[in-house]
């Protein structure tokens, strides 16, 4: 660009020459020609030399003349863009010569104060810079101090609050301490009432499972006892049907007896001795059936007992296993739970070396710890601000 600038210029000297030159010979030329029509008789050859000669020594005079003058702004404003182009490669302290009172002298003085301006705006901050350091430098070496012990679990500092950048890094930190403490407290809060609970639903559980055998123990006894309750009862079937074959025996004998007295000499004996004998007869007749009827009677309601009791069998066996496997799940899921308590304990062991402000020692607190802070689920608020606070002052 300063280049085709450079040719630019270069080219408007050089027509400017050219026309300066020739103006005066063109006059010169004009005025000769003149002369020659007035003097034509005369000797014109002697006034042409002349004329042209005069017109070429004034051309050649203008030429040397302008072209100076050319040369002289050319190596100014060369020095000038040499100024600009050194400055611009980072040597400051370069500035542009001042030599004569014109509009390129005006320019150079123009250039060497923009150059200082910028000189002493980009040393200015630097100056400020270097001065800074070490105070900076001390007030990182206190923050380092200050927040180190963090890293060892001595969540009790406070880091000091400088002026500036660092200072809103100080304050950060001490926020997220205090989070941190926080955070350890629902730790150890929630890892003493997992525990709590978790022993609580483990001693519950055997419980359960003692009670679920017993109850299954004594499932098992009357089960038993309707079992032997069942053969019993069978066992009475079986004399029950035997009395009940009796009794039909009996009736049909009675029956058989009846007419053989009827038709018979000896029955003829039994009807002519008494009729006291025919009404005992009937009479036990009448009782022989009623016995049958209620002995059959008996004998299905024992069918019945023995196959409700089959089935109530059944059915305590059924629910037997049930408990069974209720308590087979229950105490799976003690297993599961006491894996529970394992990890709570491993929660607490992990936080246990932290020390607080308030408690001191956190592992050395008893199980009465009560969690009155917030929860990890809370807003963080303030960091939000300090966010908007570091923001503008970066802006």
């Amino acid at each position: 660009m300063n280049q085709k600038l450079s040719m630019q210029f270069t080219s408007l000297l050089y027509l400017e020459l050219l026309v300066a030159s020739l103006i005066p010979a063109a006059v010169i030329l004009v005025v000769a020609v003149i002369g020659t029509l007035q003097v034509m008789r005369a000797n014109p050859l002697l006034f042409v030399l002349v004329c042209v000669l005069c017109a070429v020594i004034t051309a050649g005079c203008e030429l040397a003349l302008l072209w100076q003058m050319q040369r002289a702004l050319k190596d100014q404003f060369a020095d000038i863009i040499m100024v600009c182009r050194h400055f611009m490669a980072g040597k400051k302290d370069v500035r542009a010569v001042v030599q004569k009172d014109n509009e390129l002298a005006t320019l150079a003085r123009t250039i060497n104060s923009l150059l200082d301006t910028i000189k002493q705006q980009v040393s200015e901050p630097v100056t400020t810079q270097k001065k800074e350091e070490p105070q900076l430098s001390s007030q990182l070496q206190q923050f380092l101090r200050e927040i180190s012990p963090v890293m060892d679990g001595d969540l009790r500092v406070k880091a000091t609050i400088f002026a500036g950048d660092l200072g809103i890094i100080a304050d950060v930190c001490n926020y997220l301490v205090e989070e941190l403490a926080q955070h350890i407290k629902w730790t150890r809060y929630s890892s003493n009432q997992v525990i709590t609970v978790t022993r609580d639903l483990i001693e519950r559980s055997i419980e359960l499972a003692q009670s679920s055998e017993t109850h299954m123990l004594r499932i098992a006894e009357t089960t038993e006892t309707v079992e032997k309750l069942v053969a019993f009862i069978q066992r009475l079937g079986d004399i029950l049907q035997l009395s009940v074959d009796l009794v039909q025996g009996t009736q049909s004998h009675l029956q058989g007896e009846r007419g053989y007295g009827e038709n018979g000499a000896r029955g003829i004996r039994i009807m002519d001795s008494s009729p006291h004998t025919d009404r005992l007869l009937d009479q036990l007749d009448t009782d022989t059936q009623r016995q049958a009827r209620m002995l059959e009677s008996a004998l299905n309601a024992t069918q019945e007992h023995v196959t409700l009791a089959e089935s109530m069998i059944e059915g305590l066996y059924v629910f037997a296993q049930r408990i069974h496997e209720s308590s087979t799940q229950v105490l799976s899921t003690a297993e599961r739970v006491g894996s529970l308590v394992t990890l709570a304990e491993q929660w607490r062991s992990s936080v246990a070396s932290f020390q607080l402000v308030e408690n001191g020692q956190i592992g050395q607190e008893g199980d009465e710890f009560e969690y009155t802070g917030p929860t990890p689920t809370s807003k963080m608020k303030r960091m939000e601000l300090l966010s908007r606070h570091t923001g503008t002052d970066r802006n």
